[in-house]
Protein backbone atom coordinates (compact mmCIF):
# COMPACT_ATOMS: atom_id res chain seq x y z
CA UNK A 1 0.00 0.00 0.00
CA UNK A 2 2.88 2.34 0.80
CA UNK A 3 4.63 1.66 -2.53
CA UNK A 4 1.48 2.63 -4.58
CA UNK A 5 0.96 5.82 -2.61
CA UNK A 6 4.06 6.33 -3.69
CA UNK A 7 3.66 5.97 -7.16
CA UNK A 8 0.65 7.95 -7.30
CA UNK A 9 2.46 11.23 -5.53
CA UNK A 10 5.01 9.98 -8.70
CA UNK A 11 1.82 9.97 -11.09
CA UNK A 12 0.15 13.18 -9.50
CA UNK A 13 3.80 15.06 -9.78
CA UNK A 14 4.07 14.19 -13.39
CA UNK A 15 0.52 14.68 -14.59
CA UNK A 16 0.95 18.47 -12.54
CA UNK A 17 4.45 19.15 -14.74
CA UNK A 18 2.46 18.14 -18.09
CA UNK A 19 -0.49 20.72 -17.29
CA UNK A 20 2.18 23.35 -16.15
CA UNK A 21 3.53 22.61 -19.71
CA UNK A 22 0.12 22.49 -21.66
CA UNK A 23 -0.40 25.98 -19.50
CA UNK A 24 3.04 27.50 -20.65
CA UNK A 25 2.05 26.48 -23.83
CA UNK A 26 -1.12 27.60 -24.66
CA UNK A 27 -1.13 31.46 -22.96
CA UNK A 28 1.25 32.36 -25.73
CA UNK A 29 -1.44 30.66 -28.10
CA UNK A 30 -4.34 32.55 -26.32
CA UNK A 31 -2.60 36.09 -26.04
CA UNK A 32 -1.36 35.46 -29.97
CA UNK A 33 -4.98 34.93 -30.88
CA UNK A 34 -6.16 37.87 -28.83
CA UNK A 35 -3.48 40.37 -30.51
CA UNK A 36 -4.74 39.32 -33.85
CA UNK A 37 -8.69 39.81 -32.99
CA UNK A 38 -7.89 43.06 -31.47
CA UNK A 39 -5.60 43.95 -34.81
CA UNK A 40 -8.50 42.95 -36.98
CA UNK A 41 -11.10 45.16 -35.09
CA UNK A 42 -8.24 48.04 -34.95
CA UNK A 43 -8.81 47.52 -38.76
CA UNK A 44 -12.16 47.75 -38.91
CA UNK A 45 -12.00 50.61 -37.08
CA UNK A 46 -10.06 52.23 -39.31
CA UNK A 47 -11.75 51.23 -42.70
CA UNK A 48 -15.13 52.98 -41.00
CA UNK A 49 -13.38 55.95 -40.52
CA UNK A 50 -12.33 55.88 -43.64
CA UNK A 51 -15.93 54.56 -45.23
CA UNK A 52 -16.82 57.93 -43.37
CA UNK A 53 -14.28 59.97 -45.11
CA UNK A 54 -16.29 58.98 -48.26
CA UNK A 55 -19.60 58.93 -47.02
CA UNK A 56 -19.08 63.06 -45.61
CA UNK A 57 -17.17 63.62 -49.47
CA UNK A 58 -20.64 62.38 -50.98
CA UNK A 59 -22.18 64.55 -49.11
CA UNK A 60 -20.49 67.93 -48.98
CA UNK A 61 -18.10 67.16 -52.22
CA UNK A 62 -14.89 67.51 -50.46
CA UNK A 63 -13.14 65.68 -47.54
CA UNK A 64 -13.28 67.67 -44.15
CA UNK A 65 -10.31 69.80 -43.24
CA UNK A 66 -7.75 68.95 -40.43
CA UNK A 67 -9.47 71.58 -38.87
CA UNK A 68 -11.42 75.10 -38.74
CA UNK A 69 -9.26 77.54 -37.05
CA UNK A 70 -12.40 79.72 -37.28
CA UNK A 71 -15.00 77.25 -35.31
CA UNK A 72 -12.23 75.12 -33.99
CA UNK A 73 -13.79 72.14 -34.69
CA UNK A 74 -11.73 69.17 -36.08
CA UNK A 75 -11.95 66.51 -38.59
CA UNK A 76 -12.82 63.63 -36.24
CA UNK A 77 -15.36 65.75 -35.23
CA UNK A 78 -17.20 66.54 -38.61
CA UNK A 79 -17.07 62.22 -39.31
CA UNK A 80 -18.70 61.31 -36.02
CA UNK A 81 -22.33 61.53 -37.78
CA UNK A 82 -20.90 59.26 -40.81
CA UNK A 83 -19.55 56.84 -38.55
CA UNK A 84 -22.35 55.91 -36.33
CA UNK A 85 -22.03 58.62 -33.53
CA UNK A 86 -24.82 60.43 -33.82
CA UNK A 87 -25.17 60.82 -30.53
CA UNK A 88 -22.04 61.94 -29.61
CA UNK A 89 -21.94 64.93 -32.51
CA UNK A 90 -25.46 65.74 -31.09
CA UNK A 91 -23.78 66.50 -27.66
CA UNK A 92 -21.10 68.92 -29.54
CA UNK A 93 -21.85 72.69 -30.05
CA UNK A 94 -19.81 73.29 -33.56
CA UNK A 95 -20.67 77.46 -32.62
CA UNK A 96 -17.88 76.93 -30.08
CA UNK A 97 -14.38 75.84 -29.88
CA UNK A 98 -14.06 72.06 -28.88
CA UNK A 99 -12.34 73.21 -25.30
CA UNK A 100 -15.57 75.70 -24.09
CA UNK A 101 -17.35 74.44 -21.13
CA UNK A 102 -20.19 73.70 -22.81
CA UNK A 103 -18.42 71.08 -24.95
CA UNK A 104 -16.77 69.40 -21.85
CA UNK A 105 -18.96 66.53 -21.43
CA UNK A 106 -19.17 66.15 -25.70
CA UNK A 107 -15.08 66.03 -26.07
CA UNK A 108 -14.88 63.72 -22.69
CA UNK A 109 -17.37 61.16 -24.17
CA UNK A 110 -14.77 57.75 -25.07
CA UNK A 111 -15.64 57.32 -29.12
CA UNK A 112 -14.77 53.52 -29.86
CA UNK A 113 -14.75 53.80 -33.30
CA UNK A 114 -11.31 56.33 -32.55
CA UNK A 115 -9.49 54.05 -29.90
CA UNK A 116 -7.32 50.55 -31.53
CA UNK A 117 -8.05 47.31 -28.56
CA UNK A 118 -4.26 46.66 -28.73
CA UNK A 119 -4.14 50.12 -26.50
CA UNK A 120 -5.27 51.02 -23.18
CA UNK A 121 -8.97 52.21 -23.11
CA UNK A 122 -10.17 54.99 -21.79
CA UNK A 123 -7.12 57.41 -21.68
CA UNK A 124 -7.54 60.82 -21.35
CA UNK A 125 -5.86 64.45 -21.32
CA UNK A 126 -6.24 67.04 -19.10
CA UNK A 127 -6.52 70.55 -19.33
CA UNK A 128 -7.01 73.73 -18.97
CA UNK A 129 -7.11 74.81 -22.54
CA UNK A 130 -7.38 78.42 -23.21
CA UNK A 131 -11.17 79.36 -22.54
CA UNK A 132 -11.85 75.90 -20.88
CA UNK A 133 -12.41 77.44 -17.14
CA UNK A 134 -10.46 75.20 -15.16
CA UNK A 135 -8.73 71.56 -15.55
CA UNK A 136 -10.96 68.70 -17.03
CA UNK A 137 -10.18 65.72 -19.33
CA UNK A 138 -11.04 64.98 -23.23
CA UNK A 139 -11.17 61.70 -24.25
CA UNK A 140 -8.10 60.95 -26.57
CA UNK A 141 -7.99 58.67 -30.30
CA UNK A 142 -5.55 56.36 -31.88
CA UNK A 143 -5.53 57.15 -35.28
CA UNK A 144 -4.70 60.94 -36.64
CA UNK A 145 -4.72 62.50 -39.34
CA UNK A 146 -2.22 62.67 -42.28
CA UNK A 147 -0.71 65.87 -42.16
CA UNK A 148 1.93 65.44 -44.72
CA UNK A 149 6.20 65.42 -44.18
CA UNK A 150 7.77 67.75 -41.00
CA UNK A 151 8.97 70.97 -42.97
CA UNK A 152 12.29 70.09 -41.26
CA UNK A 153 12.63 66.95 -42.86
CA UNK A 154 11.44 67.59 -46.77
CA UNK A 155 14.36 70.02 -47.04
CA UNK A 156 17.21 67.62 -47.55
CA UNK A 157 14.93 64.85 -49.42
CA UNK A 158 13.39 66.70 -52.48
CA UNK A 159 13.89 69.74 -54.40
CA UNK A 160 13.28 73.32 -53.49
CA UNK A 161 9.72 74.11 -53.69
CA UNK A 162 7.96 69.86 -53.22
CA UNK A 163 4.91 70.16 -51.68
CA UNK A 164 5.06 69.01 -48.18
CA UNK A 165 1.17 68.54 -47.34
CA UNK A 166 -0.71 65.85 -46.29
CA UNK A 167 -4.50 65.26 -47.28
CA UNK A 168 -5.90 67.03 -44.16
CA UNK A 169 -4.50 70.62 -44.07
CA UNK A 170 -5.91 73.37 -41.79
CA UNK A 171 -9.19 75.12 -43.24
CA UNK A 172 -8.26 73.24 -46.49
CA UNK A 173 -10.55 70.93 -48.10
CA UNK A 174 -10.02 68.51 -50.85
CA UNK A 175 -11.18 66.44 -53.23
CA UNK A 176 -10.78 62.68 -54.01
CA UNK A 177 -9.27 63.83 -57.70
CA UNK A 178 -6.92 66.59 -55.93
CA UNK A 179 -5.03 63.01 -54.52
CA UNK A 180 -2.96 62.85 -58.22
CA UNK A 181 -0.26 60.99 -56.63
CA UNK A 182 -3.19 58.21 -56.03
CA UNK A 183 -5.77 57.46 -53.75
CA UNK A 184 -4.63 53.56 -52.83
CA UNK A 185 -0.85 55.07 -52.17
CA UNK A 186 -1.91 58.19 -50.37
CA UNK A 187 -2.59 58.00 -46.16
CA UNK A 188 -5.68 59.43 -44.82
CA UNK A 189 -5.34 58.25 -41.37
CA UNK A 190 -2.31 56.59 -39.40
CA UNK A 191 -2.72 54.45 -36.05
CA UNK A 192 -0.96 56.21 -33.44
CA UNK A 193 -1.64 54.87 -30.15
CA UNK A 194 -1.51 55.04 -26.72
CA UNK A 195 -1.95 58.86 -26.44
CA UNK A 196 -1.38 61.21 -24.39
CA UNK A 197 1.23 59.05 -22.88
CA UNK A 198 4.73 58.83 -24.85
CA UNK A 199 6.05 55.49 -26.06
CA UNK A 200 9.35 54.86 -27.58
CA UNK A 201 10.08 51.30 -29.08
CA UNK A 202 7.68 49.66 -26.97
CA UNK A 203 8.37 51.44 -23.82
CA UNK A 204 6.49 53.70 -21.79
CA UNK A 205 8.39 56.83 -21.20
CA UNK A 206 6.30 58.05 -18.04
CA UNK A 207 5.92 61.65 -19.51
CA UNK A 208 3.75 62.78 -22.05
CA UNK A 209 3.71 63.14 -25.74
CA UNK A 210 5.10 66.70 -25.95
CA UNK A 211 2.19 68.40 -26.66
CA UNK A 212 -0.18 65.46 -25.95
CA UNK A 213 -3.05 67.90 -24.36
CA UNK A 214 -2.95 68.87 -28.14
CA UNK A 215 -2.99 66.02 -30.49
CA UNK A 216 -4.01 63.74 -27.64
CA UNK A 217 -8.04 64.35 -27.81
CA UNK A 218 -9.93 62.76 -30.99
CA UNK A 219 -12.10 66.75 -31.03
CA UNK A 220 -8.61 68.43 -31.02
CA UNK A 221 -7.71 70.30 -34.29
CA UNK A 222 -4.56 69.41 -34.31
CA UNK A 223 -4.96 65.45 -34.29
CA UNK A 224 -2.26 65.01 -36.87
CA UNK A 225 0.68 63.95 -37.27
CA UNK A 226 3.70 65.10 -39.75
CA UNK A 227 6.13 62.24 -41.18
CA UNK A 228 9.58 62.72 -39.72
CA UNK A 229 10.78 58.94 -38.82
CA UNK A 230 12.65 58.69 -35.92
CA UNK A 231 15.59 57.21 -34.28
CA UNK A 232 15.45 53.08 -34.27
CA UNK A 233 17.28 52.29 -31.08
CA UNK A 234 15.83 55.04 -28.67
CA UNK A 235 12.51 56.30 -30.65
CA UNK A 236 13.87 60.06 -29.91
CA UNK A 237 13.07 62.85 -32.57
CA UNK A 238 13.94 62.89 -36.60
CA UNK A 239 15.10 62.63 -39.12
CA UNK A 240 15.32 59.14 -38.33
CA UNK A 241 15.24 55.72 -40.21
CA UNK A 242 12.25 54.29 -38.56
CA UNK A 243 8.86 55.34 -39.51
CA UNK A 244 7.02 52.37 -37.49
CA UNK A 245 6.72 51.87 -33.88
CA UNK A 246 9.62 53.63 -32.52
CA UNK A 247 7.27 57.14 -31.25
CA UNK A 248 3.84 57.79 -30.92
CA UNK A 249 5.32 61.38 -30.74
CA UNK A 250 4.35 62.11 -34.63
CA UNK A 251 4.75 58.99 -35.38
CA UNK A 252 3.11 56.00 -36.40
CA UNK A 253 2.78 53.67 -33.46
CA UNK A 254 1.19 50.78 -32.60
CA UNK A 255 1.10 47.80 -29.70
CA UNK A 256 0.89 44.98 -32.69
CA UNK A 257 4.18 43.25 -32.67
CA UNK A 258 3.84 43.06 -36.68
CA UNK A 259 3.30 46.77 -37.38
CA UNK A 260 0.68 49.38 -37.62
CA UNK A 261 -2.39 50.28 -39.39
CA UNK A 262 -3.16 53.11 -41.68
CA UNK A 263 -6.08 53.34 -43.99
CA UNK A 264 -5.62 55.40 -47.43
CA UNK A 265 -7.67 58.09 -49.42
CA UNK A 266 -9.60 54.90 -51.29
CA UNK A 267 -10.70 53.86 -47.90
CA UNK A 268 -8.40 50.66 -48.14
CA UNK A 269 -6.60 49.62 -44.67
CA UNK A 270 -2.88 48.15 -44.70
CA UNK A 271 -0.99 47.06 -42.13
CA UNK A 272 2.47 49.01 -42.16
CA UNK A 273 5.43 46.56 -41.18
CA UNK A 274 7.86 47.55 -38.47
CA UNK A 275 10.48 47.59 -41.34
CA UNK A 276 9.21 49.97 -43.68
CA UNK A 277 10.97 51.96 -45.74
CA UNK A 278 11.00 55.92 -44.03
CA UNK A 279 11.23 57.40 -47.59
CA UNK A 280 7.90 55.38 -48.34
CA UNK A 281 5.78 56.64 -45.37
CA UNK A 282 6.94 60.25 -47.04
CA UNK A 283 5.53 59.13 -49.90
CA UNK A 284 2.40 58.15 -48.58
CA UNK A 285 2.39 61.33 -46.94
CA UNK A 286 1.73 63.76 -49.51
CA UNK A 287 -0.66 63.91 -52.16
CA UNK A 288 0.45 65.55 -55.20
CA UNK A 289 4.28 65.07 -55.95
CA UNK A 290 4.11 62.35 -58.25
CA UNK A 291 6.12 59.25 -56.48
CA UNK A 292 4.99 55.87 -57.56
CA UNK A 293 4.61 53.08 -55.31
CA UNK A 294 3.91 49.39 -55.79
CA UNK A 295 2.22 47.15 -53.43
CA UNK A 296 5.35 45.81 -52.52
CA UNK A 297 6.76 48.77 -51.08
CA UNK A 298 4.69 48.32 -48.12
Amino acid sequence: MTRRTGIAQVELLVAAAAGLVLVGTALPAVQGLREKAARAACADNLRAVGAALHAYEAKHGKFPPRGFNTSDVGWATLLLPYAGEEAAYKKYRRDLPWRHPDNRAAVATRVAIYQCPSAVTDREAGGPWGDAGGKWSAACSDYAANGGILPAVIGPLYPPGTPRDGVFMPNVELKSADVTDGLSTTAAFFEVAGRPTRWNVGTNSGELVPGGAVKGPWAHTQNHIESRGHDPKTGTLAPGTCAVNCSNFDGVYAFHPTGANAVFCDGSVRHLGPNLNVAVLHAVSTFAVGEVLAVSDF
